[in-house]
């Protein structure tokens, strides 16, 4: 397979991360693009004087493929913590705690709820010390039940309302209904591992335009059909035929 061609769909995080570790390793590879430009939902726009993030809006110190990848482009210096501070909507009020200072959610919650949150992350610490946040295959034990069900017999209903389902809602855009409950326990551990919030500076889609830089990657490539034959791959555009030995496929999963 050495300097064989490898194509991968999609121009977002997964696909140019995809594309910049095989091309070090001495892959031909080729990215085929739908829109115009890289790095999918990881997008930054200039509106008036501010820098907008939009879809992936923070990273974080826990996520080790990441970091490593900053140090690597040398943007180590753009990489910074964001605020800790959060904000909770309850009886009509902001109430504002810090997620790196467990007391500070006496403000939202009773004491007692709070205790359940302390003596649940205590149970799980044991369970998933030794698990991966970069490998969500680690999780699938906890595949089996929704995050709200979850929550509300683990903890109780207040947790779910007041801390699981806001940061479920603001940090991956899940509701606990429809999200499993290894979401929650994945995030316990990035609170157990003291993981901080980061952002970069100057845009979030920095890091995506200098994974790009050296990376053949064809725009305006709308994939509608694979198909394989043999050790080929035969991927069909709305432009036209792609062969490849392999196609890599980093579409966000209902696509």
């Amino acid at each position: 397979m050495k300097n064989s061609e490898i194509i991968i769909i999609g121009a977002g995080i997964a696909g140019l991360v995809a594309g910049y570790n095989l091309q070090k390793k001495g892959f031909k590879v080729t990215i085929l693009e739908k829109d115009l430009d890289v790095g999918g939902r990881m997008i930054t726009k200039d509106i008036g004087n501010f820098i907008v993030d939009g879809g992936t809006q923070f990273l974080s110190s826990g996520y080790p493929i990441i970091s490593n990848l900053i140090n690597e482009l040398e943007l180590s210096y753009r990489f910074v913590e964001t605020s800790p501070y959060v904000g909770i909507v309850k009886n009509k009020k902001i109430c504002k705690f810090r997620y790196d200072n467990p007391f500070s959610l006496l403000r939202v919650l009773s004491f007692k709820d709070w205790f359940s949150m302390g003596v649940g992350g205590y149970k799980l610490k044991s369970l998933i010390e030794n698990l991966l946040l970069n490998d969500y295959s680690s999780w699938v034990e906890f595949d089996n039940q929704n995050a709200k069900e979850w929550s509300d017999e683990f903890y109780t209903k207040n947790v779910t309302d007041y801390f699981i389902e806001p940061m479920l809602e603001a940090f991956y855009f899940q509701t606990p209904e429809q999200t499993s409950k290894a979401l929650p326990i994945a995030l316990t551990k990035f609170i157990l591992q003291k993981s901080k919030t980061m952002t970069l500076k100057g845009g979030i889609n920095i890091l995506a335009k200098e994974l790009s830089k050296n990376l053949n990657i064809k725009f305006n490539e709308r994939v509608i059909d694979i198909k394989t034959d043999g050790n080929m791959v035969e991927i069909q555009t709305e432009n036209g035929y792609f062969i490849a030995n392999k196609v890599v496929i980093t579409t966000p999963a209902p696509i």
